[in-house]
């Protein structure tokens, strides 16, 4: 089984996902309300490709996004990318450029990569996590330690060591600290990422 994560533009509402649910013929099957630890979730399934939707508002990093489960989730991808306004690849490698100098926005841009990183190891999202965990701005280089959190790739433990034992930051060292424990806590075939 495959899963995937699409993050979808701010300008989408619920009332909008709600809609392109309707149009691609999705049955609802399940809606979570939020509360102060779980995020409000919508989960519909596409009985054609057997696909579950997951329409998720996460409150820790603000971004409302979906993550679909299934064998054949291209058909689905393109429904809700021809419906609803979503961030691609080429969108959030662009943004992490052009936002090196603009903290709020690179932070964004941090969450998103952490989203739309696939499932398996890539060595190309990988260094651009490198990179940017040099960033100068300790709210950003805490970013991507929680970006990295919705990965668990466990090949950031080596990026995450120096960072919990030298970093000049307290924060940056504590927030690497609770990301190895995490990593500590599963192991690779336990975590579900992307």
């Amino acid at each position: 089984m495959k899963t995937i994560r699409i993050v979808i533009q701010e300008t989408v509402s619920e009332k909008n996902v709600d809609a392109a649910a309707w149009d691609n013929d999705w049955s609802l099957i399940k809606t979570i309300k939020a509360d102060e630890n779980t995020p409000h979730e919508a989960i519909w399934c596409d009985s054609i490709e057997n696909v579950n939707i997951h329409y998720i508002e996460d409150f820790y990093i603000g971004i409302a996004y979906f993550v679909l489960r299934g064998d054949e989730l291209d058909s689905v991808i393109e429904d809700i990318r021809a419906t609803l306004p979503t961030y691609t690849e080429d969108d959030v490698f662009k943004m992490l450029e052009d936002y090196k100098d603009d903290q709020d926005n690179l932070v964004k841009a941090i969450y998103y990569l952490g989203l739309i990183a696939p499932q398996q190891f890539s060595p190309l999202y990988f260094n651009l996590f490198k990179d940017v965990l040099s960033h100068k701005d300790p709210i950003v280089r805490s970013a991507v330690i929680t970006a990295i959190g919705y990965l668990g790739w466990q090949a950031f433990k080596d990026l995450l060591e120096p960072l919990q034992n030298s970093d000049p930051d307290l924060e940056v060292r504590k927030d690497a600290s609770v990301m190895l424990s995490g990593f500590e806590l599963y192991t690779p075939d336990t975590v579900i990422a992307s």
